[in-house]
């Protein structure tokens, strides 16, 4: 027979679990957080399914490329913090695909009115 664990129930899990944690390395380490945090980051954007794809009729013919971001956080008090997250991803396409799907790599079209 299989178990089936609810969704509501695993992230009020998650939740209790995460504060515990935080609040028991807050007493041990004496850490103070700032009210204000900021972080940037950068990776890898690798495309999956259709659009990594070069076979099917869906292909969207994406290369792996690059994503950057940033977060800025705001504590209210120890344990609870609003976080704010952006990040902006770069694949670039495969021209091949593109050649052989429209017998052209320029696209042109209209934005909107």
């Amino acid at each position: 027979m299989k178990r089936r664990i609810s969704v509501p129930f695993t992230v009020a899990l998650t939740l209790i679990v995460s504060a515990l944690l935080f609040q028991t390395g807050t007493a041990q380490t004496g850490l103070v957080t700032s009210r204000l945090n900021v972080q940037l980051f950068g990776g890898l954007a690798i495309p999956t399914g259709d659009f990594a794809s070069t076979s099917s009729s869906d292909a969207g013919g994406a290369k792996t490329g690059f994503v950057v971001g940033g977060e800025l956080g705001l504590n209210f008090v120890a344990g609870l913090a609003w976080w704010n997250t952006v990040a902006v991803s770069f694949n670039s396409l495969n021209e091949e695909l593109v050649e052989d799907l429209a017998g052209t790599t320029s696209v042109t079209g209209d934005m909107g009115s």
